[in-house]
């Protein structure tokens, strides 16, 4: 287990090595809150079940809500693989929870200063991308569910089944969908 102590001093050297303005309090064990008057950076580790460990941004007297490392890095010039790399971050072994901290720090002084510096058009901008990936995973899971209808009415030649799953979606269809639901639509009419 990680000492809580040991957490606090990690965060606080790693965020001080990117962020010179932070005030910092840690109000509990394994939550260390880094403030400037306009920006709240926020690490938080489950040390007694999931071992993740979780790093927000919030706009300081903002209703917009906390911003997770993810959000900020997707809404920068972070490369992709290193946003997914950060985006879940899960150990139990102080060495690499060390690391975790570390290059979270040293992305967010790379990628995100706008946001360590309140830029209120960047907390937006990544809002609105955020919202955008959720509305596609979103749309993604229907489609999925709406295609494994539309494949099961397929296998029973119920064609009105098949226009009724794929024709909401037929925009989000790739050829092989799109030949079934014309050819659904040709038997129907």
């Amino acid at each position: 287990m990680i000492d809580p102590e040991i957490f606090s001093e990690m965060t606080s050297k790693a965020v001080n090595a990117v962020w010179s303005e932070p005030r910092s309090e840690c109000a509990a064990p394994y939550e260390c809150e880094y403030e400037s008057d306009l920006v709240t950076l926020k690490f938080v580790y489950d040390s007694h079940r999931s071992n993740e460990l979780t790093v927000t941004l919030r706009q300081r007297n903002h209703s917009g809500g906390d911003l997770s490392l993810s959000d900020v890095l997707a809404a920068s010039e972070c490369p992709v693989e290193l946003v997914n790399r950060y985006s879940l971050m899960q150990t139990g072994d102080p060495v690499v929870l060390a690391r975790l901290i570390n290059g979270a720090c040293q992305l967010l002084g790379q990628f995100a200063g706008p946001f360590l510096k309140g830029d209120s058009e960047a907390f937006e901008f990544a809002r609105r991308e955020r919202a955008k990936r959720a509305e596609l995973y979103t749309r993604r899971v229907s489609q999925g569910r709406r295609l494994l209808k539309a494949e099961e009415a397929w296998s029973q030649k119920d064609f009105d089944s098949v226009i009724e799953h794929l024709a909401p979606i037929e925009e989000l269809l790739d050829e092989h969908w799109r030949r079934r639901l014309a050819y659904s639509l040709g038997r129907v009419n």
